[in-house]
């Protein structure tokens, strides 16, 4: 019996601990007032000890946002570091809390550079319809910004990062100072309709951007003496408000410019305004140009900044030199779709011009006028796709994933069926290996009726006058007793500002794998032996934007001039043309290629116009 109640003490004991680390686990909330209004601060008295101490004044950073314009951001903390300017803190709104958090994370300058200029934004989104309940999904974004930072929760920052949002809730704004990267940076960027609503120990948040668009009062808030606040806001001019797009956003800019500016007025004691007019919130693809703008704009300023750091006795600041962290893994599982998010999923989706067969090669993608619509279902590193093409009326092709099987492999098992009874049914087994700028694999399969062995390789490689992309597959034809390939290869020359080249070749000897068909005249048969293409671009921007109803942006505006050759047995022929292309971007971040061009078939003797429009939702 004694035993017993050792055994239910022991009990109450540990369960009455676990209650209580949950209970001392709660964030702790301090609601300051200032200026007429209240902010919850989480943990206050912890995030300012880390710079209460200083024999001078407090210096706070606060960065602006304004969706890809807020871009400019990185490169005045490059600019603010290289003239040794001091901030013993950062606040964020939007898109200013997440350069404050890859920043203060204690994320090497140039790496940053490197990864908002050579990442693409729409790799880390997903459409969100039906899911989310917004247009774009950003859990991979999240977490892909925890997984390349060195420190992982704000309360370990080398630098303090506070991230400022809206809590629906209470109406009031609310200051993030802990917490995990992937867990708390939705909540400075979710704008209803757009990104998710982040929702957390039963608090709602909201990007508080129309309310303070420039954290300078927030900055204000944790007790810096001397703001240095940045601004990245147009100054728009409309004529007409004759649409509900243009009306809405008219008067949420007049209210956001109405805030702002008082916060401005009242709270920072230095800005570094930036202007922006050129570029809108949609402009992810400009990215270089935003950090390079941000960069000079703030380099010009430094003079008066440093006149007045010197008027409040606060002097220059050597900073540390930081470590480059290894992010390199992270970075390429991305590029090569390899980005684990935990979790179930299952998602819809419909393809169109740029469907292709999952066995054929990446590289290139030419268009085909077909739809297909598909499933797709994941858990964590496992994934199942089944698509038809034409609504599955004819055929189906069906792929199953195993990712990161090792740190570098992954299993892929892909199957085809086209209805015919005649035709054997294709299927593929392979082992992949993924390098920094490398991948092959080892495969078995069955296609067109035959068997064979595969190796298959893919390499890139980025010079300073051009850029060079090849995919091969090495096949032993069982049947036959022959080696065959199929290879793809582009090359891009950089010819300055305004021009450049492209050649695209593929060769197919293989009488077994599909060629990809890049030839603009005549149509070509699945078999063609080599088709090459030169593409002579003319890249510079001669039409403006399009914008369409607020979430559609159609930029990268160019015209090319082509020739195309191709040969199969005793047969070959040219085409020439002229066309233009164009991006339609989901909010700067989901592309859709447009392409119009004019060609003329000199073998045919015939001329011929496309029309290509490609897509994934």
């Amino acid at each position: 019996m004694k035993k017993i109640f050792i055994v239910i003490f022991l009990i109450i004991i540990s369960f009455s601990s676990l209650v209580y680390a949950q209970q001392t686990s709660k964030v702790k909330l301090t609601d300051i007032e200032l200026g007429g209004e209240s902010y919850l601060v989480e943990n206050y008295d912890g995030f300012t000890a880390k710079y209460n101490n200083l024999n001078r004044p407090v210096v706070g950073l606060a960065l602006s946002g304004g969706g890809a314009r807020a871009m400019v951001n990185f490169g005045v903390i490059k600019a603010l570091e290289e003239e040794r300017i001091p901030f013993d803190f950062i606040t964020g709104t939007s898109m200013g809390a997440i350069v404050s958090t890859m920043y203060g994370s204690g994320l090497n300058t140039e790496q940053m550079l490197e990864v908002v200029t050579t990442t693409s934004f729409g790799r880390l989104v997903e459409p969100g319809i039906g899911g989310s309940g917004s247009l774009l999904d950003t859990k991979k974004l999240n977490l892909f910004l925890e997984e390349i930072a060195p420190n992982k929760k704000l309360e370990n920052f080398k630098t303090p990062a506070a991230l400022l949002s809206f809590e629906l809730g209470e109406g009031k704004k609310y200051i993030t100072t802990t917490g995990r990267i992937s867990e708390v940076i939705q909540s400075s960027y979710s704008i209803p309709i757009y990104f998710p609503i982040e929702t957390r120990n039963d608090r709602y948040f909201m990007d508080a951007g129309i309310l303070e668009a420039t954290p300078a009062k927030a900055a204000s808030v944790l007790g810096a003496d001397f703001v240095i606040a940045t601004t990245s806001f147009p100054k728009e001019n409309y004529e007409t408000f004759n649409s509900a797009s243009a009306s809405i956003n008219r008067f949420l800019n007049i209210m956001q410019d109405n805030y702002s500016q008082q916060i401005i007025r009242n709270y920072a004691d230095f800005v570094i305004d930036i202007d922006v007019d050129e570029y809108t919130f949609m402009d992810f693809n400009q990215v270089s140009k935003l950090v390079k703008h941000g960069y000079q704009s703030t380099k010009n300023i430094i003079p008066n900044l440093k006149k007045e750091l010197e008027k409040r006795n606060i002097r220059s600041y050597n900073y540390l030199e930081r470590e480059r962290t290894n992010i390199q893994d992270t970075l390429n599982d991305l590029r090569n779709n390899r980005f684990i998010v935990e979790g179930s999923e299952r998602s819809l989706f419909l393809n169109y011009g740029r469907d292709q067969s999952y066995f054929d090669q990446e590289l290139i993608v030419p268009f085909e006028d077909n739809f297909q619509t598909g499933i797709e279902f994941k858990k964590d590193n496992l994934s199942f796709d089944l698509k038809g093409d034409d609504f599955f009326n004819e055929g189906y092709e069906a792929r199953f994933e195993l990712k990161k099987l090792t740190k570098r492999t992954d299993l892929l098992f892909a199957y085809a069926n086209d209805y015919q009874p005649e035709t054997k049914d294709d299927y593929r087994f392979e082992i992949k290996y993924f390098a920094d700028h490398f991948q092959t694999s080892l495969g078995y399969g069955q296609q067109n009726n035959e068997e064979y062995y595969l190796l298959s390789n893919s390499f890139s490689k980025t010079g300073d006058l051009f850029d060079f992309e090849t995919e091969n597959d090495f096949i032993y034809n069982i049947d036959r007793s022959e080696p065959k390939i199929l290879s793809s290869n582009i090359i891009h020359f950089d010819l300055g500002s305004k021009w450049n080249l492209e050649t695209s070749i593929v060769y197919n000897n293989t009488n077994l794998l599909d060629s990809l068909i890049i030839y603009r005249g005549q149509s070509l048969s699945d078999q063609t032996e080599f088709q090459a293409t030169l593409d002579f671009k003319y890249n510079h921007q001669f039409i403006d934007p399009i914008y369409l109803g607020g979430f559609f942006q159609t930029t990268d505006i160019g015209a090319y001039l082509f020739v195309d050759y191709y040969e199969n047995g005793e047969n070959s022929g040219e085409t020439a043309g002229i066309g233009l292309n164009s991006q339609l971007y989901l909010l700067g971040l989901r592309p859709i290629a447009l392409d119009l061009y004019f060609a003329y078939d000199f073998e045919k003797e015939d001329d011929r116009v496309g029309l290509e429009l490609g897509y994934e939702f």
